[in-house]
């Protein structure tokens, strides 16, 4: 006994509304996956965008030969509470004369200012 040859059309039909119903729910869940990435996914980039991005440099001056720290903002928003440091730490490879203050300190506390 062949149990689709006793279907009826009635029953037929019955059958394949369930089926497309159930692809139609596989076929929404994908896209709501799908968009919820893609949300995600503009978030991060919208955030990104936004960011502040500091670069900090040292550069020759050309008039005395001496260095200058260069501490440049290349984003869109104002960076706040921006903290500079180097590993391994400068060293002035100058020595004080004098009452001269060690340059080394003076570095690191010009670095460790926000």
């Amino acid at each position: 006994m062949n149990h689709l040859t006793d279907l009826t059309v009635d029953q037929w039909a019955v059958a394949v509304a369930v089926v497309a119903a159930v692809i139609a729910a596989w076929q929404a869940a994908i896209a709501r996956r799908s968009a919820a990435q893609q949300l995600a996914l503009a978030e991060r980039i919208h955030r990104e965008q936004n960011e502040p991005y500091v670069i900090v440099d040292i550069q020759p001056e050309h008039n005395d030969g001496s260095l200058l720290l260069v501490i440049e903002n290349a984003g869109p928003t104002v960076a706040r509470n921006v903290r500079i440091s180097c590993n391994p730490p400068l060293k002035s490879g100058w020595a004080p004369v004098g009452d001269e203050p060690d340059l080394t300190q003076v570095i690191r506390q010009v670095l460790a200012r926000t």
